[in-house]
């Protein structure tokens, strides 16, 4: 869900040319920029929400909402692995389905000792070792010394830029929150 935003459409790529996922299953609220998605990636299906739901094995939602959806009411595929990727949470509390696996995606831990209040005030758990993936994307490129950005701007979060992150994640020390 969000396939077309940033973060959605750099996923859909990234599955698209690097896992062999049979079917992306496409969604978004803007009709228009999923035609152009699915043009670009000379495939996916476009689907609603409730239509695309209960068909998913992997979903991957990064939609920009204040406040989450409720899917309580939507069978979901069992098993099925769910990525919340945005923040505030928009899923982790709604889903108590067995079977479905809930990963909080869009925070990263670290190996640094970090004293930040912000970390504390939104309720991390481990504040002191985690952050949001957009600040430890600045720090990564700082530590790596490449004076740019990689996700600034719609639709410019690319594959190669995703393993050069992925790479100087490893390098130094940062890891998804599992």
């Amino acid at each position: 869900c969000g396939a077309t935003g940033d973060i959605g459409s750099g996923v859909c790529r990234w599955l698209d040319q690097k896992t062999d996922v049979q079917d992306l299953l496409l969604i978004a609220r803007n009709q228009e920029r999923l035609q152009a998605l699915q043009a670009e990636l000379g495939r996916g299906k476009i689907l609603g929400l409730e239509e695309a739901l209960p068909l998913a094995d992997i979903v991957v939602w990064v939609a920009s909402m204040p406040r989450g959806v409720d899917i309580s009411t939507i069978p979901l595929k069992e098993p099925c692995l769910l990525i919340d990727g945005g923040y505030p949470k928009n899923l982790d509390s709604q889903v108590q389905q067995d079977g479905v696996h809930v990963l909080k995606g869009g925070i990263v831990e670290h190996s640094l000792e970090i004293d930040w209040k912000i970390m504390e005030i939104v309720k991390m758990e481990a504040p002191n070792h985690q952050l949001f993936a957009c600040f430890a994307e600045a720090m990564l490129l700082e530590f790596e010394q490449l004076r740019t950005n990689f996700s600034w701007g719609r639709n410019l979060i690319t594959v190669n830029k995703m393993a050069q992150i992925g790479e100087a994640s490893v390098k130094h020390g940062f890891r998804p929150l599992l």
